[in-house]
């Protein structure tokens, strides 16, 4: 943990001392919107992703749907999506995800280097029962899809996730490191057969480039860890993304590779996104 507290230190120094080069008028640098756990964005924003799971033995399509309003610093946002999987020797069905609202605040420095720190608190609910067979096994295709993040994909619980988030941009190079709890509170057994709450950790590092006034190109790497489970487990994952600036509009290819994690890694071979996001 203590290595961790100066990583994290270290991080916030290296991105202050990044404002003191400049604080003269300039243009208002581009936006650049990550694809990893958070995107402290506050602007008024429509996202569509379409997720495609694959693995060994299934093939999973999970679009995620999401509708933001912002204004100055502040925003709050709806995610909801859905999942469907060809599991072998399953029949096929539709798990309904939950709705997760989200709560953005930010403080930005202007300067040659412009840098934000803020929080996107989100609340899951997620009211759905899950049939055995085709149902269940979507949702779960769902869940590993999003590296076993709970707020997703879950049935008959609420999750509450305070992430943290310190990003820093000139215009053309992008960095953003990313930390918070996640916290899973059932109201039903059938998500452990117990009533406790579940408590896991969520962090990321992620940075991108401006290759030209049209292509945008990132490297993220981003983990969970259960810290409550009585077998304590970590999931790791690698995004490789792309993207297209266009007037108001920014369409994102991603790959995201397993790294570590048992039902993750020997299960998910690739998750392939590709979305679009419209800033209006």
């Amino acid at each position: 943990m203590k290595t961790e507290n100066r990583i994290g230190l270290g991080l916030l120094v290296f991105f202050l001392l990044l404002q003191a080069p400049s604080v003269v008028a300039q243009e208002p640098a581009r936006e650049f919107h990550p694809t990893g756990f958070v995107d402290l964005a506050a602007g008024n924003m429509a996202k569509f992703d379409a997720n495609i799971s694959i693995g060994d033995n299934y093939t999973g399509f999970v679009p995620e749907f999401t509708l933001q309003i912002g204004t100055g610093d502040l925003a709050v946002g709806l995610d909801w999506g859905f999942s469907v999987a060809d599991v072998d020797n399953v029949d096929a069905d539709i798990f309904v995800g939950g709705f997760v609202i989200n709560l953005k605040g930010r403080h930005c420095w202007e300067g040659t280097w412009k840098t934000c720190v803020g929080s996107e608190f989100e609340i899951g609910i997620n009211p759905f029962e899950v049939d055995p067979g085709g149902e269940s096994a979507s949702g779960a295709i769902g869940l590993l899809s999003h590296m076993m993040r709970w707020s997703r994909f879950s049935s008959k619980v609420i999750t509450i996730d305070p992430l943290l988030a310190l990003n820093t941009s000139d215009g053309q190079f992008f960095l953003q490191f990313t930390l918070g709890p996640s916290i899973l509170i059932p109201y039903s057994d059938d998500q452990f057969d117990r009533d406790d709450a579940e408590v896991c950790l969520l962090y990321g590092l992620e940075g991108g480039v401006v290759i030209s006034d049209l292509v945008g190109a990132g490297l993220g790497f981003k983990g969970l860890s259960t810290l409550s489970f009585d077998d304590n487990e970590t999931f790791m994952a690698l995004d490789f993304s792309l993207r297209l600036f266009l007037d108001r509009f920014t369409p994102v290819f991603r790959l995201s590779v397993p790294l570590t994690g048992d039902y993750y890694k020997d299960f998910v071979d690739i998750v392939i996104t590709l979305g679009i996001w419209a800033d209006f």
